[in-house]
């Protein structure tokens, strides 16, 4: 049946962009704590 092909095709997207979105988030969380590190190193050289 088609419908059920495209109803499986926009869960299997949906899945695949929340995935991506997941992965961007965790990358800029680790970025964003390796620059909060570098950061206190710094402060504490001063």
């Amino acid at each position: 049946d088609g419908g059920v092909n495209d109803t499986l095709y926009d869960q299997l997207e949906q899945a695949m962009s929340e995935a991506n979105n997941a992965t961007r988030h965790a990358y800029q969380e680790t970025f964003r704590r390796g620059k909060a590190e570098k950061d206190a190193i710094e402060a504490i050289r001063r």
